[in-house]
């Protein structure tokens, strides 16, 4: 995949995974208050504590429990009971206004943010200072990675669909180069009495019928498709022999081709890890091969078509 494509789609996927703050909304006096009183609760006893747990009560106290626990809860913390704790007067304080909200119609309010969360306060959030909710904002680590990611699964597809593109039509010229070769009977001739052959092969050829088992229905189906002659189009020149299978360019050079040259797709064919060879130190010989061999193999299917493109305007 172009490097001009992969910087295109980190630069979408980076301002689409750009996600700011959310602005201030407009709280109300009693929400700004709620927000105050449950961030000093927490600071003062802890994390997670609430206007209910303050009071040893359940979210579902009823107003006459709310009532009850508060004058027992003054009670215990009365600063008068606490001489020595400087900050017995605040929490005590804190009771009482909690105990307020408590039982009047803020509840419903301070439940609701009980339940999807408080917004924190945030100094000079876009100029603004203000209670903002936080949001997972994702860095350019995680924008690489899932460009990374998204362009490997594309590569993945892409070769995965050239592959099987370029095994079909290179499975299909073998057989008809094998069927103009050695004739109707090219399917149950041992090895060994094959020999090796120049042929002219259309590009565009149907697949053969299945192989019968039966050896005279065999060979007449293939006979009468051979009696048929070659279909109208370009053509290619090709040589074939029990060990392969090769192109003619029609100046007398020869190229192998085959399924076996194919590279099937894997995680060594995506464009990380060869980048990642490429980096590391200077390819072998075989590693330049390797790293050759898809391009080259897929490049022969087409170099096929190209052939047949030649043939076509001799002709």
């Amino acid at each position: 995949m172009r490097f001009s494509l992969l910087l295109s789609l980190l630069a979408v996927l980076l301002l689409a995974s750009t996600q700011l703050v959310s602005a201030q909304r407009e709280w109300s006096k009693d929400d700004i208050e709620i927000f105050q009183l449950q961030s000093a609760l927490e600071k003062a006893e802890g994390p997670g504590t609430t206007f209910y747990s303050i009071m040893n009560l359940t979210k579902s106290a009823t107003a006459a429990a709310i009532k009850k626990n508060y004058r027992l809860r003054s009670m215990e913390l009365h600063p008068d009971k606490h001489p020595e704790d400087p900050k017995a007067s605040e929490r005590f304080k804190r009771l009482g206004l909690v105990n307020k909200i408590l039982r009047d119609e803020r509840r419903d309010r301070y439940d609701y943010f009980l339940s999807h969360g408080f917004p924190k306060w945030r100094s000079q959030v876009g100029g603004l200072s203000g209670f903002y909710y936080s949001r997972w904002r994702p860095g350019l680590a995680f924008a690489i990675a899932v460009v990374v990611l998204v362009t490997c699964v594309l590569q993945h597809i892409i070769q995965r669909i050239n592959y099987e593109r370029d095994t079909k039509r290179l499975e299909l010229l073998t057989e008809h180069a094998k069927l103009q070769a050695w004739g109707p009977s090219f399917r149950s001739k041992p090895n060994g009495v094959r020999p090796e052959r120049k042929v002219r092969v259309p590009l565009q050829v149907d697949p053969l019928p299945a192989y019968n088992t039966d050896p005279i229905e065999e060979e007449r189906t293939l006979k009468k498709l051979l009696a048929r002659g070659l279909p109208e189009g370009p053509k290619v020149d090709m040589k074939i022999s029990e060990s392969g299978l090769w192109l003619g360019d029609g100046e007398g050079n020869w190229e192998e081709i085959g399924t076996h040259k194919l590279e099937v797709p894997s995680a060594s064919t995506l464009w990380p890890v060869k980048l990642l060879r490429r980096i590391t130190g200077p390819p072998s010989g075989a590693g330049k091969s390797a790293e050759k061999a898809y391009d080259e193999a897929s490049g022969a299917a087409v170099a096929v078509s190209k052939s047949g493109k030649k043939s076509s305007k001799k002709e």
